[in-house]
């Protein structure tokens, strides 16, 4: 912020993704109108908090037109898609489910909750496993763990290996903010996914193309079980999410947009 020490240093404000309006902390508030006020250019990571900057912040309009001269510019999350790649051919356990985060994040707490009270009793094929993949499980979620149906894994090194022998990617989630970057790395590795409405905020995914969207336990239930049955339509999700997220959200494609917006600034 040198802007407000008299010199004239461009200013970059950039904005994440959060709940509204549980966010509004004053601090936070008057921080935001002041950079928001100041700054040359805003840049958000997606069209809801583009949105959210306007309705909540008071961001005029003007400042958020998307053409290249625009002082508003959206730079979407990304992925690594040579990283995150699918293994054709590798193993897959049969009716194996997985959802990956950190699982002291409560919106990551509350969705496995919900998913297993809620959801996998409503599960009809037999057998079905869920793996639930991430750094320092709490307590609530440690204690979903029956060493059968739902296995705790907790942190791994590299998730890769977990989500290959996984049929399918669930995202139950029911808030939180910002876009899901387990989904776009689940894309990225060719897994059909199934995700709450809420699950797949932030991305412009069409519900049966790249992946299936259900809200309600029976609906989720009901997609599991039909996705778990129907290999062929698991690998058609697959191959879409794949030509979907290497197309729109790889970070070779999102820093040409970031280097623009910092270049526009420049030459101003």
């Amino acid at each position: 912020c040198t802007r407000l020490a008299g010199l004239r240093t461009p200013i970059v404000f950039t904005e994440h993704g959060r709940d509204y309006p549980d966010y509004r902390r004053a601090k936070r508030v008057w921080a935001n109108k002041m950079l928001l006020g100041r700054g040359d250019r805003v840049v958000a990571v997606g069209n809801c908090v583009r949105t959210a900057l306007v309705q909540y912040e008071g961001l005029p309009w003007s400042r958020v037109e998307m053409s290249s001269k625009a002082v508003y510019r959206v730079a979407a999350n990304g992925v690594n898609c040579l990283y995150f790649q699918p293994q054709l051919g590798h193993y897959e356990e049969e009716d194996s489910l997985i959802f990956t985060g950190a699982m002291n994040y409560f919106p990551n707490e509350q969705a496995m909750a919900f998913f297993c009270k809620d959801v996998l009793p409503r599960i009809g094929t037999s057998g079905v496993k869920l793996r639930i993949v991430g750094r320092r499980p709490a307590a609530r979620v440690r204690a979903l763990h029956d060493g059968q149906r739902v296995l705790v894994i907790g942190e791994v090194d590299d998730v890769r290996p977990f989500v290959h022998q996984s049929q399918l990617f669930v995202v139950p989630l029911q808030q939180g903010s910002g876009t899901r970057l387990k989904i776009l790395e689940a894309f990225a590795m060719g897994k059909a996914v199934v995700s709450t409405s809420r699950g797949a905020e932030g991305i412009p995914v069409t519900d049966g193309k790249e992946l299936l969207l259900a809200d309600s336990p029976a609906h989720f239930a009901r997609c599991v079980d039909e996705l778990l049955a129907d290999p062929n339509r698991r690998r058609a999700l697959g191959r879409a999410a794949r030509d979907f997220v290497v197309s729109r959200f790889d970070w070779s494609c999102i820093q040409d947009t970031v280097r623009e917006g910092y270049a526009a600034i420049e030459h101003r």
